[in-house]
């Protein structure tokens, strides 16, 4: 008998005003490490390494949350995650040599992003989920201390860049588990 259950398709949640202090967060930015996307990698821009290696306090902070958004409660298992500061320019997506994954699947249980960009309260900079026939679904404003979550194997990606760097808190859990 199996002791977890992974839970169905996830609801996509929108939480605003997601930190209590959003500005200290985006301070810690300037204290990071910035990486370039290895060869493999489907993502223009620079990112943290992963917050449970850098930052665990706001790695767990940020976990939990989540969990109770979905869940109710934080005591939920979750095997695999990477959660990283990511900022990506207009210029960083041009540049870019893997245009076709801007709308792609991250295999994951849950994935999100917490916007931390200030003055881009704009829906066409924002996140585009698509239904399963490939039509638009959700759109989501990009507005400064947003979290946005969702099935990470649904369609989604960036609705759009304009010339204002974009600072996000990318997050993926993967193995999300209930107990039974």
């Amino acid at each position: 008998m199996e002791r977890w259950k992974s839970y169905r398709v996830k609801p996509t949640i929108v939480k605003e005003n997601f930190f209590e202090k959003p500005d200290e967060i985006v301070e810690l930015t300037d204290k990071i490490e910035w990486l370039p996307p290895g060869p493999k990698a489907d993502w223009p821009g620079v990112r943290s390494k992963n917050l449970c290696d850098i930052l665990p306090n706001l790695n767990n902070h940020i976990i939990s949350e989540v969990l109770k958004l979905y869940y109710g409660r934080d005591n939920i298992e979750v095997l695999d995650t990477i959660i990283q500061f990511h900022k990506i320019k207009l210029t960083d997506y041009k540049n870019h040599n893997k245009k076709h994954t801007r709308f792609h699947k991250d295999y994951t249980d849950i994935a999100g992003l917490i916007y931390l960009s200030k003055n881009i309260n704009d829906e066409n900079i924002g996140t585009s989920i698509l239904d399963n026939d490939g039509n638009l679904g959700v759109k989501i404003s990009n507005v400064y201390n947003t979290l946005v979550c969702y099935d990470g194997n649904k369609l989604h990606g960036a609705t759009g860049l304009n010339d204002i760097e974009r600072l996000t808190i990318v997050i993926f859990l993967r193995h999300v588990n209930e107990k039974n």
